[in-house]
């Protein structure tokens, strides 16, 4: 051996080496030791932008890096979303951060979960309310495939009342997919295999539809019977509960959660920037949402005149205040009276989602 390269080191960091040659007669003295110190870690990209409403979880490896060496145990993992951060209070079962500047996700950090051993690495997000619906969006890579359901995100409040986000299930063709004890399996129509990155989406409508989507491309629709079942009162990531075989073995570096079935466009937009950021190639179909997206928490609302087909801003998009309206549907009628001309005059409200 002549060279040698030792990659996954800390920015701004000291190694000392010291070398021995060997043969079949025993072995040198070794020599002199030699240190270098790591260059500084080059600035991270700045994350992207998603739309702000309803995000309960988002997680970021690269957020770790100030915090976590290479190789370093995560027992937090902060969260932009609107819960609690990620945590872990048992020490065996804390997964591991992976500092960037690899060929992994686009040179980006990730976390670790159960890598080598198995013994259930999971964090907690306590203190959460319950939701109807939800989308799933995970950057991640599972690094093998066992006889056993992979859980990366779950809904939960105990063993009978819970809901797993599933990257690999250890039956039929083994395909992504999601399982609670209301609807039972729904399956996607992929197999996750192992060593590949993937941006990936489980989209739930309570009551109306589960999609599934791999970097871009949609990967098998199901009716969904009810809505998430509940109660849950946490989220899990890492498995689908807090001590079971149901455990994710891979990595992630970034991981989103939604209390809403985002829009076909928002969803596509997020994992199209999301791809460019880890360096993982996607395709899309839909473009960017149109007419642009009102302000968060409003509702677009065009009015009309119901009598003559004209009025006060007829034709116009107005904003007001207003609760969730299932995803992309056109709302009944909603009768109302609005003044024209100093008359007042019998008019109609439509209402449109906006994100």
């Amino acid at each position: 051996v002549t060279a040698h390269t030792d990659a996954g080191l800390a920015p701004e960091t000291q190694y000392c080496y010291r070398v021995l040659a060997y043969n079949g007669d025993g072995s040198s003295d070794y020599s002199t030791e030699q240190c270098a110190t790591t260059l500084t870690a080059p600035p991270l990209p700045p994350s992207v932008n998603v739309p702000p409403e309803g995000l309960r979880v988002r997680l970021v490896a690269n957020d770790l890096v100030s915090s976590l060496g290479n190789g370093g145990e995560v027992s937090v993992w902060p969260n932009r979303g609107s819960e609690a951060d990620a945590v872990q209070a048992d020490a065996v079962r804390l997964p591991t951060y992976h500092t960037g500047g690899g060929p992994e996700f686009g040179g980006q950090a990730r976390v670790g979960f159960n890598e080598g051993l198995d013994d259930d690495e999971v964090l907690e997000i306590p203190g959460v309310a319950a939701h109807e619906s939800g989308t799933l969006i995970a950057v991640m890579r599972q690094d093998d495939v066992a006889s056993h359901n992979y859980g990366i995100f779950a809904t939960y409040a105990n063993s009978a009342d819970r809901g797993g986000f599933v990257t690999y299930r250890w039956e039929g063709s083994n395909p992504l997919g999601y399982w609670d004890p209301t609807n039972g399996w729904l399956d996607a129509t992929y197999t996750v295999a192992a060593g590949d990155e993937h941006v990936v989406v489980w989209r739930l409508e309570g009551l109306v539809n589960a999609d599934f989507q791999v970097d871009g491309v949609m990967r098998g629709s199901l009716p969904m019977a009810s809505s998430i079942h509940s109660p849950f009162d946490r989220y899990l990531i890492g498995m689908t509960q807090p001590s079971t075989t149901t455990r994710f073995d891979g990595q992630i570096a970034e991981l989103l959660f939604y209390d809403r079935a985002l829009l076909d466009c928002e969803r596509d937009q997020i994992v199209t920037n999301l791809g460019s950021q880890y360096g993982i190639g996607v395709s899309v179909s839909a473009g960017p949402c149109s007419p642009p997206l009102a302000p968060s928490g409003l509702v677009a609302l065009a009015i009309r005149d119901g009598a003559h087909g004209r009025g006060p801003g007829s034709g116009d998009a107005v904003l007001l205040p207003g609760a969730g309206i299932q995803r992309g549907r056109q709302l009944g009628l909603l009768h109302r009276t609005v003044r024209n001309h100093g008359s007042r005059t019998a008019g109609g409200v439509r209402g449109y989602r906006q994100p």
